[in-house]
């Protein structure tokens, strides 16, 4: 269990990830080619974690895959409300 940036930087380490680590504590994890990088900052008892994820497509049809309104498998669906352009669904 990670509960020190010791722990940390030796996880990172163990798991074959180049980073740096800043003055203030906060590791900068690589993610690959053409990637933008992960800044990891650990202050106990919480990690704090910050990725790019990506831009959602500004065109509603091309982002309908995308937010698919299916439930996963076993779950049913208690109540879906539709707009325009939003959708909000809960699942039990």
């Amino acid at each position: 269990m990670i509960r020190t940036s010791d722990d940390l930087e030796a996880q990172l380490g163990r798991l074959g990830r180049r980073y740096e680590r800043t003055p203030d504590g906060t590791f900068i994890l690589s993610l690959g080619a053409n990637q933008p990088p992960a800044a990891l900052l650990l202050v106990p008892p919480v990690l704090v974690v910050q990725v790019a994820v990506g831009s959602a497509p500004k065109d509603d049809v091309a982002a309908a895959p995308l937010y698919s309104c299916t439930p996963p498998s076993g779950w049913k669906v208690i109540k879906s409300c539709w707009r325009q352009r939003s959708s909000s669904t809960a699942w039990i």
